[in-house]
């Protein structure tokens, strides 16, 4: 209160919270701390500025391990996918290119924007997975639409959003290159 007394905003930050109860949804400590905090990840991936209190009922949506085991059938089976938003240059009006988004196509949830799986991106080979799953689909899209335009105009520029992880992997842009040389793109 002092902070924002001082700096003169009534609200510095925003907070998210998720709980759970003993005994009623947890028999010991551990588990009780697990529940709370897969609520949290539950407000979190609900916009922030949330609460949720655990429920049994919605068990699957909480638990980590589940949402990993979704996360991976939802890459093998392609339900992982690039939605593209136009760049667009301003002073022509043109479009330039597109920044490629992910969107988890999910079974029972609907289409879910990356607020709502963040814990992809706290695990290594979740983050990498995903960032793979972007850069070969969308490269594999921008390679059939240069097909089908013959070669006419320049090649629109597509952003992709990395992680952290891929920052600091040292084969990334080895990687990367080989992707878009298998795929005939000028790297």
């Amino acid at each position: 209160q002092r902070a924002a007394a001082l700096l003169g905003k009534p609200e510095l930050g925003r907070i998210s919270l998720g709980a759970c109860t003993c005994p009623d949804q947890a028999e010991d400590f551990d588990e009780l701390f697990d529940r709370a905090d897969a609520a949290l990840y539950a407000s979190k991936g609900s916009g922030r500025s949330t609460e949720t209190v655990f429920s049994a009922g919605r068990h699957d949506q909480f638990n980590k391990r589940r949402a990993e085991e979704r996360f991976w059938a939802a890459t093998n089976e392609n339900r992982i996918v690039p939605y593209f938003q136009p760049l667009v240059d301003l002073e022509t009006g043109r479009c330039r290119g597109f920044e490629v988004l992910a969107r988890w196509l999910d079974e029972t949830r609907g289409v879910l924007v990356p607020a709502q799986f963040e814990h992809v991106f706290a695990n290594l080979n979740q983050a990498e997975a995903l960032t793979r799953t972007m850069i070969g689909t969308s490269l594999d899209l921008l390679a059939k639409r240069l097909t089908v335009e013959d070669g006419r105009g320049a090649p629109p520029v597509l952003s992709i959003n990395l992680t952290a992880f891929d920052l600091i992997n040292p084969e990334f842009v080895f990687d990367l290159q080989s992707a878009l040389s298998d795929r005939g793109l000028d790297w």
